[in-house]
């Protein structure tokens, strides 16, 4: 019964609002809030499935993804939840071609970076903080996942992600396409 009353309060209060804004732009962003992990099945591996949620904060002009719902639930310290964006895979995964997706935060211009490729900043360095492994996703197209794209707008200083291609396409709106990231669970 209170899951249910959450449920409807979640759609009430949040989805309905990021539907009627997502179809104002012409995109689509999934509010789909169910904190638990999911059971899936990929390349013969079974495993935990979490839900990746994206969040915007206007003031610092930073997008931020995370797994993990309790860092900012419905939305805190200015930033404001967006949606999700497919979901993340657990480290069971691995043995059947998962690779770790790192989280990094260069609070010196505001911006977090996520990517799949550790040569790129391994440990940090250049501001970059690294903050650790979001979750796993497949570097190749795997059946039963989607592209995770990647942009990256120099004027605001932020990386965005996205399941939806239509959002931002080849680039616009002052961010330049960086091509798939990884793929992850729709």
């Amino acid at each position: 019964m209170i899951k249910t009353l959450r449920t409807l309060l979640v759609v009430a209060l949040v989805a309905l609002p990021l539907a009627r804004a997502a179809h104002a732009k012409g995109t689509a962003v999934s509010a789909n809030f169910n904190t638990d992990p999911t059971t899936k099945t990929i390349n013969g591996c079974t495993g935990l499935a979490y839900q990746l949620y994206r969040y915007y904060s206007a003031g610092q002009g930073d997008h931020f993804y995370t797994t993990n719902f309790n860092e900012l639930g419905f939305g805190g310290l200015g930033y404001v939840i967006e949606g999700t964006m497919g979901s993340l895979v657990s480290a069971a995964f691995s043995s059947c071609g998962a690779t770790p997706l790192y989280r990094y935060y260069n609070g010196s211009i505001g911006d977090h970076f996520y990517t799949t490729s550790w040569s790129e900043l391994g440990a940090g360095g250049s501001g970059w903080s690294y903050e650790g492994v979001q979750g796993y996703c497949f570097a190749s197209p795997t059946t039963g996942t989607v592209p995770l794209y990647r942009y990256y707008s120099g004027g605001q200083g932020d990386h965005f992600y996205t399941t939806n291609f239509g959002e931002l396409g080849g680039g616009r709106i002052g961010y330049d396409f960086e091509g798939v990231q990884c793929y992850v669970v729709p």
